[in-house]
């Protein structure tokens, strides 16, 4: 979720009539700390994510892969055979 200028303009333009002048100061420190402690936790909570989910299922399927990838080159090869030969003489494409 991006927030536009106009938005940011009408939020501070509020908090500056219900705050007042002297405790707007105060409150957007605040409201500037509690915004930088939760991107932290958030990224901290992603790099858990990717330690303890996203690098064990990689792990896991990677060997697959890689045991699956000679197996599609021979069905490639089975497809081709499966082609019927062409009889001399005989046009491609169409009816």
């Amino acid at each position: 979720m991006k927030i536009g200028f106009a938005e940011l303009l009408v939020i501070l333009v509020v908090a500056f009539f219900v705050l007042g002048p002297e405790r707007l100061p105060v409150y957007a420190r605040k409201a500037g700390s509690l915004l930088n402690r939760l991107k932290g936790y958030s990224s901290r909570l992603t790099e858990e994510i990717n330690r303890n989910i996203v690098e064990p299922v990689e792990d896991v399927t990677r060997p697959l892969q890689q045991a699956a990838d000679p197996l599609s080159g021979m069905k490639k090869t089975l497809d081709e055979v499966k082609k019927p030969l062409k009889k001399p003489g005989q046009m491609t494409g169409g009816k």
